[in-house]
């Protein structure tokens, strides 16, 4: 199979998950509004990350948005955001020592459960099942990291996986957050992804006089695990819908393609 079908179907096959049975889990903890009266929610934004590692459709990775508005008694609901806009509802609470639980739903039923902890610094890692009439079909990994902020960043759902050497077959995911709304020539964009298992990389993103994105994932040594470059792509309405490219990494030998979907949390 071709790089372009390769990645293709790689992304078909998550975002159909998105929109019928979108996988799970995730919450609370990081930056978010500051409270105007005691008793208003404070909204957070996460960029989440998720790969079934067990059961149905194992090894598929669901990438996008999450929006939790917070009570004071910890009790949330909220929504899920995939690239194209699809949505999820989701509710929940947390509980000390920065405990979660979520529930994703779907025509009001729950049908992926999750429990997560805060690790630090906004990050937030767990577990969830995914349920078929109350039984458990799959289950899996999830990370989430609170700085996907609608209005002041970038997001990104970067889909990618090595097709040439050692490494061949790997997936590559997560959501990539742009400390900025926009890229332009020239100038060099900061931004982290994380990965399901909570690992967090710097990014460095720009773009040339063409609109070709390069971005680079970096470890905290300050080596560069991956580099890519894709070309822009738009819908027919000359909407930027995303990037599609290849890239180098991680380590020499490796090589693969991948397709980059922008993203936004709900604003509530």
């Amino acid at each position: 199979m071709s790089r372009p079908k390769l990645i293709a179907s790689l992304v078909i096959v998550a975002l159909a998950l998105s929109a019928l049975f979108i996988v799970p889990a995730l919450t609370f903890a990081a930056p978010g509004k500051s409270v105007v009266k005691p008793n208003t929610p404070i909204t957070f934004y996460y960029g989440f990350n998720a790969t079934i590692t067990q059961g149905q459709n194992k090894g598929t990775s669901i990438v996008g948005g999450l929006t939790l508005n917070v009570s004071n008694s910890g009790v949330f609901s909220g929504h899920f955001t995939t690239p194209g806009k699809g949505n999820l509802n989701v509710n929940g609470r947390f509980s000390s020592p920065a405990l979660i639980t979520i529930r994703f739903l779907k025509q009001g039923v729950p049908f992926i459960l999750g429990e997560g902890q805060v690790v630090g610094q906004g990050l937030i890692t767990g577990n969830f099942n995914v349920l078929t009439n109350g039984v458990t079909v799959a289950s899996g990994i999830w990370s989430a990291l609170g700085n996907a902020y609608p209005t002041t960043t970038l997001a990104q759902a970067f889909y990618g996986r090595v097709t040439s050497g050692s490494g061949v077959k790997l997936n590559i995911t997560g959501p990539v957050v742009l400390n900025a709304t926009s890229i332009k020539p020239g100038v060099t964009i900061s931004g982290t992804i994380n990965f399901s298992d909570g690992t967090i990389y710097t990014v460095r993103a720009s773009v040339d006089h063409t609109g070709h994105l390069q971005l680079k994932f970096v470890i905290n040594s300050g080596q560069v695990y991956l580099t890519a470059v894709g070309a822009p792509f738009y819908n027919s309405q000359g909407k930027l819908l995303g990037y599609r490219g290849t890239f180098v990494g991680p380590g020499q030998n490796n090589a693969g393609a991948f397709e980059s979907d922008i993203f936004q949390c709900t604003l509530s």
